[in-house]
């Protein structure tokens, strides 16, 4: 998941501020070139400043590059492989992206977290599909995860914007109610079922921000797929 985030800049913001400089500013340095470097040198050359992105390495894109890595044609994820925070991003809705070649792939199976008996817990797109499988956990995992999809419209202004009052604060503190948790706590007061737990365990061993429920809802693009979303 790293490098998925975006930039909070906005160009209109950003006009504002170079508008209210004294004197000019020099051309602006962006190290290195991940996405989130990427998206603030946009933002800076929409508002018609100077931009010099800065890479060591041959390629561009920090962990969300691509790559063949053993037979020729077929490519590899070098890093990160999941990118629900790109294809949820405001500021990367704004960007004609397809028009460059990127298309997002959403297989029918987003997840599987393999059990020592042979089974395994697996996220589909479809919640309810999803559910099915976890045994008694079905109703818990429900009412987590469609409380966050019904509520995503609202949330992701907050989410992926600068801090500042939220528009939608009921939705925000009903989130955050959850996101502040451990995840042992939210493991331990909501499933039973060992695949469950070990499904969100395992998302939360490979999180790379500081609240794993937040990392786990936003790691699968199963749950904040817009095809579910209101």
């Amino acid at each position: 998941m790293a490098n998925t985030t975006t930039t909070h800049a906005t160009s209109t913001s950003l006009n504002r501020f170079m508008t209210s400089a004294t004197a000019p500013l020099p051309p602006w340095n962006i190290f290195p070139s991940p996405l989130n470097g990427l998206s603030a040198a946009i933002v800076l050359a929409q508002a018609g400043q100077k931009v010099v992105v800065f890479e060591a390495e041959s390629l561009i894109g920090g962990g969300a590059r691509s790559a063949e890595l053993t037979l020729p044609g077929f490519t590899h994820d070098i890093c990160s492989a999941v990118h629900p925070t790109a294809l949820g991003s405001p500021f990367f809705r704004t960007l004609p992206l397809e028009r460059y070649g990127l298309e997002w792939i959403q297989p029918p199976v987003m997840v599987a977290h393999p059990q020592s008996d042979g089974s395994a817990a697996i996220v589909e797109r479809s919640i309810e599909t999803t559910a099915r499988g976890l045994g008694r956990d079905a109703d818990a995992y429900t009412r987590l995860i469609r409380g966050v999809v019904d509520d995503w419209k609202r949330l992701e202004s907050s989410l992926f914007g600068p801090l500042r009052w939220p528009r939608h604060p009921i939705a925000l503190a009903r989130f955050g109610l959850q996101a502040l948790r451990t995840i042992g706590g939210l493991i331990d007061g909501r499933f039973v079922e060992t695949r469950t737990r070990a499904l969100f365990a395992g998302h939360a061993a490979v999180a790379s921000v500081g609240t794993t429920y937040l990392f786990r809802c936003l790691h699968c693009p199963a749950e904040l797929s817009y095809s579910d979303a209101p």
